[in-house]
């Protein structure tokens, strides 16, 4: 079910953060963290419009600099810690529709916390949830060896045994997937107005382990920074 109108990002940033202050704002390769992902959303072909919900001034402030919309700031009762994604996904998406008269297509949310995604990840994923006519896409990653749910045990008083019987045997383990932050996932409205995070119709997008940094502690901003300086390192070299 493709519904037609535009492709709204919307990019999710809290002013609280537990483990990492000001998290959203932090320097991450000498930028905000969340500039790299409104630079991402901007660039994406696919983007019509880039909306940052928060309920920080000083975000709002980076936020529109960085080129992003901030129309508001969120409400109340949208800014505690213990919100829910899909509150926040359906308070702008009603805004945008009820507010402005402008029909969605799809609602793409684009965590902060993933700022090596980039504009091309973000139209390759729309491009196939459109192939796909799927009502949900979303990103993920393949699981190393090491990390498969094969090689996975449960430990019970001392005791280890298989949390999948019988498949660590196997001399090839089938691909497994997980979800990475995500990154990215793109709705159609009615699965948000129905109050889910996933439609019916499922889709994956596979993006690679390097680009799937999900920032949760200290040691993952590390990271990324890391990353994305090398990043920009071999840019700045292939344009020699």
């Amino acid at each position: 079910m493709v519904e037609s109108g535009i492709n709204l990002a919307l990019i999710p940033a809290r002013g609280g953060s537990k483990r990492i202050p000001g998290k959203n704002i932090a320097d991450c390769a000498g930028r905000p963290l969340i500039e790299w992902t409104i630079m991402a959303a901007l660039g994406a072909a696919s983007i019509h419009r880039v909306i940052v919900s928060t309920d920080s001034s000083d975000i709002a402030e980076i936020a529109s600099a960085a080129g992003a919309e901030v129309p508001f700031l969120r409400p109340l009762d949208l800014s505690g810690d213990t919100v829910e994604m899909i509150d926040v996904m359906r308070h702008i998406l009603d805004w945008v529709r009820d507010s402005e008269r402008v029909a969605v297509e799809s609602l793409v949310l684009l965590q902060p916390t993933s700022p090596l995604r980039t504009a091309r990840h973000v139209d390759e994923a729309l491009q196939q949830m459109r192939e796909c006519n799927a009502d949900t896409i979303v990103s993920v990653a393949q699981l190393s060896h090491i990390e498969h749910p094969a090689v996975a045990h449960r430990l019970e008083n001392g005791i280890l045994s298989s949390y999948v019987p019988g498949l660590a045997d196997q001399t090839e383990l089938p691909s497994a997937f997980m979800r990475n932050g995500p990154a990215i996932l793109a709705n159609r409205p009615h699965v948000i107005d129905a109050g889910q995070k996933f439609g019916e119709r499922l889709a994956g997008y596979v993006m690679p382990r390097a680009d799937s940094v999900d920032i949760d502690e200290a040691f993952d901003l590390k990271l990324a920074s890391l990353l994305l300086e090398e990043r920009m390192s071999n840019d700045a070299e292939a344009m020699q």
